[in-house]
């Protein structure tokens, strides 16, 4: 079975950002927002979408606010693209195959499988609270 966790510092910093927690210095999350927007980009969406041996890898979206057509792709860490959703409000996307490695789901017991199932479970009631608070 597989996590997907976020180093210390990233985790503190997003809890802050969906908490409205005032940081008397500007994070590196806050400096590449304004960065982005300073630049005439909005970020568009923020993805999940694959694993590299035991690493989640994460995608941001940007378009040109004047030519929606124009885009740019970055590739992040995970934790990093996600500080980034939160701060834009914008979606945030985990390919589901990405999460869960079904070579490795055959091969787990009844009780595994039900522990993996409760902890999907609640990471979707936890997103579905980030995404509404």
């Amino acid at each position: 079975m597989y996590l997907l966790f976020a180093v210390e510092m990233p985790s503190v910093l997003l809890m802050a950002a969906i908490r409205n927690v005032h940081i008397a210095r500007p994070t590196i999350y806050q400096v590449v927002k304004e960065m982005i927007d300073k630049m005439g980009y909005e970020v568009k969406l923020v993805r999940v979408n694959k694993r590299i041996q035991e690493a989640y890898c994460a995608e941001l979206y940007l378009t040109k606010t004047e030519y929606p057509t124009d885009s740019i792709t970055f590739d992040l860490r995970p934790s990093d693209a996600i500080n980034i959703a939160v701060r834009c409000k914008v979606y945030l996307l985990f390919l589901f195959k990405v999460l869960l490695d079904v070579n490795s789901l055959s091969s787990m017991t009844f009780s595994a499988l039900a522990l993996l199932f409760v902890s999907i479970v609640a990471f979707l009631l936890i997103l579905d609270q980030l995404l509404h608070f």
